[in-house]
């Protein structure tokens, strides 16, 4: 499960000949920025690509990259999307979609990566998950040019998009994705941003049954829950994914429940368990299972996730049940 910080602005941005002491002074407050060793004058091509990443890593990508290793599956997913699908060759070993990725060679996971692997494939640069320190530091010991990702909101996603692409030459392609996902993005905050209190529906995310975890402040889900017009009873507590007591959940009593595709439990044993007969979204069959790969991974699909969310928190705005 990821670890999520706080809920920083980052921002994205191409600029000119900079020092290294400039680059370090924007990291320090939060913005990941993109910066070359030579004038960028417009769109022309450079040697080389100066990174710093989510890490707070200064990396040099040097130019055209033509193989790719990818080690999260939002970070390959990204890379499919901005029409770079063709470069990597090797992702990690969760990453299914699209069902190319299936077939790519596997280099590890969240917990360990197969550094003599990923080396042997001689990447040009790797987009790796920050958890991976170990991997990371070895890697680039090596020298391989490693990027790290640690998007924590919806507007980090598409920046990292805006990064990914840039760092592939496929800059344009990116920005016309990333175009096209807020025109999706603004159509559920504009249908919602005026709900008052009382139209806004409590729910309850279930991530996993025992113990009970939920979606609290600094995950995905939460933000998504917000904008999609709902409550989310988990919001103020003190973790991204928080235990929950039955108690603290019977109280809220949630108008809505959405559970994980990971989680054990299925709606209907959700809706039959002891005690919970009382809650409002037991008693209108309001339970939901949703795929976990849409709604928690860092990339594209998060919108997907997000649409889907609205309709289900608000039928009535956004065209009908989920199914």
């Amino acid at each position: 499960m990821p670890q999520q910080k706080g809920n920083p602005k980052k921002n994205f941005k191409i600029i000119g000949i900079v020092t290294v002491l400039a680059i370090l002074c924007v990291a320090s407050v939060g913005y990941a920025v993109l910066v070359t060793n030579e004038l960028i004058i417009g769109r022309e091509k450079v040697d080389v690509l100066t990174v710093v990443d989510d890490m707070g890593r200064v990396v040099k990508v040097p130019q055209p990259v033509t193989r790719v290793v990818s080690t999260a599956p939002s970070n390959t997913e990204i890379l499919f999307a901005v029409g770079a699908g063709n470069l990597i060759v090797g992702v990690d070993n969760y990453s299914d979609y699209p069902e190319q990725a299936k077939n790519l060679t596997k280099v590890g996971d969240f917990v360990g990566l197969n550094v003599e692997l990923i080396y042997s494939l001689k990447p040009d640069v790797v987009f790796a998950y920050y958890g991976q320190r170990v991997g990371i530091e070895r890697l680039s010991e090596l020298g391989i040019p490693v990027v790290t990702m640690r998007p924590q909101t919806i507007e980090d996603v598409l920046n990292e998009i805006l990064l990914i692409g840039t760092i592939c030459g496929k800059r344009d392609k990116a920005e016309n994705y990333v175009n096209q996902l807020r025109q999706r993005i603004d159509a559920v905050v504009n249908a919602t941003k005026d709900l008052d209190e009382s139209q806004r529906p409590k729910v309850y995310y279930e991530c996993w049954n025992s113990p009970y975890i939920s979606a609290g402040p600094g995950s995905f889900i939460n933000d998504l829950i917000r904008m999609a017009g709902g409550k989310n009873i988990a919001a103020n507590t003190s973790k991204d994914y928080p235990v929950l007591t039955e108690e603290f959940i019977l109280y809220a009593n949630p108008e809505i429940i959405i559970t994980s595709s990971m989680n054990i439990d299925t709606p209907e044993k959700i809706m039959q368990r002891q005690n919970w007969q009382n809650i409002d979204a037991v008693k209108q069959g309001k339970v939901y299972s949703i795929d976990d790969n849409i709604i928690s991974r860092a990339g594209p699909r998060i919108v997907d996730g997000l649409e889907l969310v609205a309709k289900l928190i608000h039928p009535e705005i956004f065209g009908g049940n989920f199914a």
